[in-house]
């Protein structure tokens, strides 16, 4: 059965930021959605369902203000270099999906949206998962491969670096995975597809 997912979080670390849907408000399902099938990932109180990559918590970094999950860079860590926060929704597994998540990056931010991750001990969650990067693109260290842009199937497949807009502006990404055939829509122009 097809299931849709909508939400307003990321799956990784490094000053991130995301509000949903522009920060207009808190998520909330339509009867239409929920009869569709469509599951609400983030509440916008707490981190219900949420948890760390092969972890039981959520790590300290990551915080909910003004309805929306953030996470900071980690104690001793420079923006960008990863603060073992990377999360995963642990409650239910999906197959096929629409995951929609509005985002906005600080400056130098470099992170990124996992998703059918399988869990290995010991490992990152890059290990085992495709990442759509989210990316401060103009001054992140990240930036210098086009396939490490925001949008883009992290080190594989570049997203148009015109479709994202800047460090502190609001995006918008849609994960489509349906029977294996896989599509990034970033602020309304489809970037990718495998």
């Amino acid at each position: 059965m097809k299931r849709n997912i909508i939400v307003s979080l990321t799956c990784a670390a490094a000053m991130l930021m995301m509000l949903p849907a522009f920060g207009q408000g808190v998520n909330k399902l339509t009867k239409k959605e929920k009869k569709n099938g469509w599951v609400l990932l983030f509440n916008g109180t707490d981190f219900s369902g949420w948890r760390q990559c092969n972890g039981t918590e959520m790590p300290k970094n990551w915080k909910i203000e003004d309805n929306a999950m953030k996470v900071f860079t980690g104690e001793g860590k420079k923006p960008g270099s990863g603060a073992n926060g990377d999360i995963l929704f642990g409650d239910k597994k999906f197959k096929n999906f629409e995951l929609s998540i509005d985002w906005k990056a600080s400056k130098m931010a470099n992170s990124g949206i996992f998703f059918n991750v399988r869990e290995v001990p010991g490992k990152p969650i890059y290990y085992a998962a495709p990442e759509v990067q989210v990316l401060d693109n103009v001054d992140a260290t990240d930036n210098k491969v086009a396939s490490h842009l925001a949008g883009s199937l992290y080190d594989m497949i570049a997203a148009d670096p015109k479709t994202v807009n800047p460090a502190g502006q609001w995006n918008t990404i849609v994960i489509l995975v349906q029977n294996g055939l896989v599509t990034h829509t970033q602020n309304g122009v489809k970037v990718v597809e495998y």
